[in-house]
């Protein structure tokens, strides 16, 4: 594997060298992004609330922005080269959130850096959640709708192990509408450069995905689909692996989407016994478009997969949200959720206060350029 991935970049590496000449374009740069104000009022279970000590705000107000920082060129041969770094508004987490580039001509694309990967820029695309014109439930509903620490679910779907950490894509030309994508990534370690211990990290990440897009009858159709794995750091622990798959149909102002997604469990070989729980994920959502005017609804029901007996056993957890969006000028959106979700411990027993149900209702104004 080694030897085969040195050999892949020593190729690439080789080739743009013999093929560029001093005829190459100049180096272009520009700059987008989006800002994202966010006001939203929730409310959490009354037994849930108590069991928090009764002090949890009703009212949210953030921010969620990116910038993003472009250079493309093309060289005289048509191979084209983009990179890109994004910078985050917002710094509970890590200050610049991708950073890439990209090397793409007949041959397909080669991708480099810390970005998503296959198993998620091929699929999620189409996946259910997707279809809100209103918020975004895998990154904003967490703000407003407390999921219990007793409840091991997440509203996160993203198939990919690796998260952002650096690595090498590679994806075909699309022909006939279809596309495969595939990528390695040495471990889960963002903003790493040292080599890492493999018993201390995820490690040898590897992921496939494709899709296929193609028109019928009017309607555009969208099935995608991902795997990855990753060498478990723990011994004797089942490596981790995760997939999901989608498609997505469009016709006219209407568009409906379906999508699944497995985080598998993760056993204790010698024993069998659950160490990790795994989650199953369902998502549909519709929406139907009119002028300036965007209405839609998703539903997204999750479910903790772990051995009889085991804490995550019977946790579950489902949200309904329905948004409406209008567009008030070139690059100018409001939105109007609305959100229900519940969240249960499946634990026998156990107290009330460690699920949780609730409403919330979110205004979001979006700029982008």
């Amino acid at each position: 594997m080694k030897k085969q991935l040195l050999t892949t970049t020593a190729l690439v590496a080789a080739g743009l060298v013999a093929f560029g000449t001093p005829a190459m374009a100049k180096v272009k740069g520009s700059v987008n992004g989006f800002v994202t104000g966010i006001f939203s009022v929730g409310e959490n279970d009354d037994a849930f609330d108590a069991a928090q000590g009764g002090n949890l705000n009703s009212f949210v107000s953030a921010t969620d922005s990116e910038v993003h920082f472009n250079a493309s060129t093309a060289l005289d041969n048509g191979v084209k080269i983009k990179a890109r770094v994004e910078l985050e508004g917002e710094t509970q987490a890590d200050q610049i959130d991708e950073t890439w580039m990209r090397i793409s001509g007949s041959f397909g694309e080669f991708r480099f850096g810390e970005a998503d990967k296959p198993v998620d820029t091929m699929v999620l695309g189409s996946a259910g959640h997707g279809a809100s014109v209103g918020m975004n439930h895998r990154f904003h509903t967490g703000a407003i709708f407390t999921t219990p620490g007793t409840v091991s679910i997440t509203n996160n779907t993203s198939s990919d192990i690796s998260g952002d950490a650096g690595g090498i894509q590679y994806y075909t030309p699309r022909v006939s509408g279809f596309q495969l994508g595939v990528s390695y990534t040495p471990d889960n370690n963002q903003d790493a450069q040292p080599r890492q211990n493999t018993n201390a990290r995820t490690s040898h990440i590897k992921s496939i995905a494709a899709n296929y897009v193609t028109a019928f009858d009017g309607a555009k159709i969208t099935i995608a689909g991902g795997y990855n794995e990753g060498k478990n750091s723990t011994v004797d622990q089942d490596d981790i692996e995760r997939w999901g798959a989608a498609v997505k149909v469009s016709t006219g102002p209407v568009e409906v989407r379906a999508s699944y997604h497995e985080i598998e469990e993760v056993s204790t070989i010698s024993t069998g016994a659950t160490a990790t729980a795994g989650q199953e994920t369902v998502e549909l959502g519709a929406n139907y478009k009119m002028g300036k005017n965007a209405f839609s609804i998703i539903m997204v029901d999750a479910e903790a997969v772990a051995d009889t007996g085991n804490a995550a056993d019977g946790d579950e957890m489902t949200t309904i949200m329905v948004a409406y969006r209008r567009t008030l000028g070139p690059g100018v959106s409001w939105s109007l959720s609305a959100l229900t979700a519940d969240a249960d411990n499946g634990v026998a027993g156990a107290a009330s206060g460690t699920s949780n149900s609730g409403e919330a209702i979110s205004s979001r104004l979006t700029v982008k350029w």
